[in-house]
């Protein structure tokens, strides 16, 4: 009754406009009084304290239940060995989850392995620096009153250019040195100190309190302790920033390494306008049909450079894959006996790029770092990543190792392929950890004796022969060995894709010790190959087709989760003619396990013919007449669970 007159009180006080109703007792007792005094509050903080902790207890359970799998995985051992590797994957067999957990312990020490071999090289560097066998430009010498860096390092390599002249038998490095590293080599140039020496001087006093903290700080992150070995490692730290204002292209280079050890960030979308796209700043050259001749400089003038555009005669028309690479972040072209590594990152800034070609496909976004047209060209150690476009293109060029370079890019990101090789041989691409939006790896027309060995590709395509014979035209490419790769939930692992009506062959391609997991379909041989982002109309049938042929599939093992181990679907006028030997691939729990085959014809291997295939034509249901339309609709819908007969309609 008390609370009931005090209630009509207040509403009858504020019908006649005085104050305001008083508050609850439950609240006025934290006020007017100690909590002790009263019952309801003591028993309202218990009630909060009992709900937060059994809130908390909730979270730590589902947190406990989610990372179940990936805590019961054994920690990775100090040393990559295959065998433990092959185990921890093996475990984890039919489980995505843990085999995405077995992949990201992988990648932490590649990661380290890369910084590792990188750090070691640059402690080399810079011995031969301080016994004066080596000659480091520093581009921050170089550098203006600008927030960019573009004239800095074209003015360096101009420079360096003069000092390879004049000193034939001594290493000449532009370097984008990190200065949070203990050492900095062009200090140590300058000096002609010892290399402890350097070490020791290129060290920045501290003389407050909060600078000796700020510097102990930096050491920790910089420290990452594997076996016993301390080493600097990029991962863990922030590097030194470098920013293009517009893409660069270096001509002419002959025994000139580029050592970037920085993070170099490429220019953002808004600040390439179209008449940048045309005409990328570049040294000034003379161009002609053969050959590239830099301007000479005199030592004691500083280099000046300018901008160039090569004429659009200079070679014969443009592939259609060459009309896409308009231009090029950093290009490297006329060159030899050049090498581009370091321990640091290259970054794309590709978001927006992305955004933009999604809603407008035919829109041409420059390639990360393009070599064109050089010869014994090293790329190691760099960390490329987030390309508005390709991230490593090697055009028309020979002799060209790639060894351990990450490529990491979003999967929703749109054509960012980790490396592609168009018209080009003797290519070797080692050791690469790949994680892209589409192919991993691409050899496109007119490529010979390309090997790609060892490495691990995660999301993307996997690799991939092509496209080749886009509108009609002839393209071949030969003697492709891929071997050794490890697949990670990757739509597919080795794909060779032709169009109707194309021109040309596929042959001597080898796909050997392949290993796959939680891949969509591990082998894929289609000549009906014809994308809506390179097409957007329906492509008509042809009889004219590449010819596919001594193509040798041998020893591909894990699981797919598609429920279609291999997919050949071969035009009836130009059969494939591939051989099969030990295709061991295995179903996710649930899944179908077939090859589909069209127009296949089966070779032997060692006097041994595989049954693959061998029963002549198998669709398990797959229907080439559907439109895109009805295809999309089925892909919605899509199961892995594909059946044994096929009407003879849908063949």
């Amino acid at each position: 009754k008390k609370k009931k007159k005090k209630r009509n009180e207040g509403l009858a006080s504020r019908r006649r406009g005085g104050l305001s109703r008083p508050a609850p007792a439950r609240v006025r007792c934290f006020v007017d009084g100690p909590m002790s005094q009263s019952r309801t509050c003591v028993v309202c903080a218990m009630a909060t304290t009992t709900l937060l902790l059994g809130v908390v207890a909730l979270l730590a359970a589902a947190r406990g239940i989610l990372l179940a799998q990936r805590s019961s995985l054994p920690p990775l051992p100090s040393s990559l060995a295959l065998a433990e590797v092959d185990a921890l994957f093996e475990a984890a067999t039919g489980n995505t989850a843990k085999t995405i957990a077995v992949y990201e312990k992988v990648l932490k020490y590649e990661e380290i392995a890369r910084v590792r071999e990188a750090t070691r090289e640059l402690a080399e560097l810079e011995a031969a620096a301080a016994k004066g066998e080596a000659i480091v430009l520093s581009v921050r010498d170089f550098r203006s009153s600008g927030p960019h860096d573009d004239e800095a390092i074209l003015a360096a390599v101009a420079k360096a250019k003069d000092l390879r002249g004049r000193h034939p038998d001594k290493r000449v490095v532009v370097h984008l040195p990190d200065l949070q590293l203990d050492v900095d080599l062009a200090a140590a140039n300058k000096r002609e100190n010892t290399w402890e020496e350097a070490k020791a001087t290129t060290k920045t006093p501290t003389t407050t309190k909060e600078q000796r903290k700020a510097e102990r700080r930096r050491r920790k992150r910089r420290q990452v302790v594997v076996d016993d070995d301390a080493v600097p490692a990029t991962a863990y730290r922030r590097p030194t920033k470098y920013r293009l204002k517009a893409p660069i292209s270096l001509s002419g280079l002959q025994g000139i390494e580029l050592r970037i050890d920085g993070h170099l960030k490429a220019p953002q979308y808004h600040e390439i306008d179209d008449a940048t796209k045309l005409a990328p700043p570049t040294e000034t050259t003379t161009w002609s049909t053969t050959t590239t001749t830099p301007e000479t400089t005199t030592p004691e003038t500083t280099p000046e450079t300018t901008t160039t555009t090569p004429p659009a005669s200079r070679r014969s028309p443009p592939t259609p894959e060459e009309e896409r690479l308009e231009f090029a972040v950093v290009e490297i072209a006329d060159s030899t006996d050049v090498a581009v590594s370091g321990s640091g990152s290259v970054d794309g800034r590709g978001a927006r790029w992305w955004r933009k070609r999604k809603a407008d496909p035919s829109m041409k976004a420059p390639v990360l770092l393009l070599i064109r047209d050089s010869s014994n060209v090293r790329i190691r150690h760099l960390l490329l990543q987030n390309s508005p476009f390709y991230h490593v293109v090697l055009l028309r060029s020979t002799r060209v190792v790639v060894d351990r370079v990450h490529v990491f890019a979003p999967a929703g990101s749109v054509n960012t392929d980790g490396v592609d090789v168009l018209g080009s041989r003797d290519v070797a691409i080692r050791r690469c950890v790949v994680s892209t939006g589409d192919d991993n790896v691409a050899v496109k027309e007119g490529s010979t004796n390309v090997a790609v060995t060892g490495g691990i590709f995660y999301r993307g395509h996997g690799l991939s022969v092509g496209s080749l014979g886009e509108r009609g035209t002839t393209a071949s490419v030969s003697d492709l060995r891929l071997a050794d790769v490890r697949f990670v939930r990757t739509s597919n692992a080795a794909r060779v894709k032709t169009w109707q009506g194309g021109r040309g062959a596929v042959t001597n391609v080898t796909f050997a010790n392949l290993k796959v997991h939680a891949v969509g379909t591990p082998l894929v041989v289609t000549q009906f190959y014809c994308p809506r982002s390179q097409h957007p109309a329906p492509c008509a049938n042809s009889t004219d087709a590449v010819a596919i042929s001594d193509l040798t599939v041998d020893a591909i093992a894990g699981w797919h989760t598609s429920g279609v181990a291999a997919q050949i679907h071969c035009s009836q006028a130009t059969p494939c003619r591939v051989a099969f030997r030990d295709l061991n691939l295995r179903p996710a729990p649930g899944c179908s396990n077939v090859v589909q085959c069209l127009n296949v014809r089966p070779q032997p291997i060692r006097g041994r013919l595989d049954s693959t295939c061998a029963n002549g034509d198998a669709m398990f249901g797959f229907r080439l007449d559907l439109s895109r339309r009805d295809q999309s609709l089925l892909a919605r819908n899509r199961s892995c669970v594909h059946p044994q007969r096929t009407p003879r309609e849908h063949r």
